[in-house]
């Protein structure tokens, strides 16, 4: 089953090779987009990151978060608020 990843954050329009969607670049995915922006409110404390904190395990923990905010934004959309 494919991960929904919220689809592009940031579509760039065709460069007159096609008008199809198809056609486009489809840009980084939401998921990507939410990834980052965790990732930098992460950083503002990154001092304070404990011991053995590793780069991995930070990305893991930032697309948790990021496919999280995924859930709840299609939840929300399901129940109209």
């Amino acid at each position: 089953m494919k991960k929904n990843t919220g689809g592009s954050a940031f579509t760039n329009v065709p460069d007159g090779a096609g008008t199809k969607w198809e056609d486009w670049e489809q840009g980084m995915t939401l998921l990507d987009w939410f990834a980052g922006q965790a990732l930098n409110g992460f950083m503002v404390e990154w001092r304070h990151t404990p011991a053995g904190y590793t780069s991995n395990l930070l990305a893991n923990e930032m697309y948790d978060i990021a496919s999280a905010m995924i859930a709840e934004k299609l939840r929300r959309e399901n129940t109209n608020g």
